[in-house]
């Protein structure tokens, strides 16, 4: 949970940065290549959140199973 939580809000900030770095090349102050790697930032954060997320689902799943419930294959 905690770890989600962590993620959440780094990929928030992730985006300030990414939306930041285009306004600053919209200004000339900064590159394309720039640009590019905050958005990269941003997805990498992004698959970051969503592999938490599995895995805090992926657990309720086993435990249901253990708990010989739920899911039958």
């Amino acid at each position: 949970e905690k770890e989600i939580v962590n993620a959440k809000s780094l990929l928030q900030i992730t985006r300030k940065q990414a939306d930041l770095t285009q306004r600053r090349r919209e200004n000339a102050l900064d590159n394309l290549m720039d640009v590019k790697l905050a958005e990269n930032a941003v997805l990498k954060q992004e698959i970051e959140l969503v592999a938490f997320e599995y895995g805090k689902q992926l657990e309720a799943i086993l435990l249901i199973r253990a708990l010989g419930g739920g899911y039958y294959d």
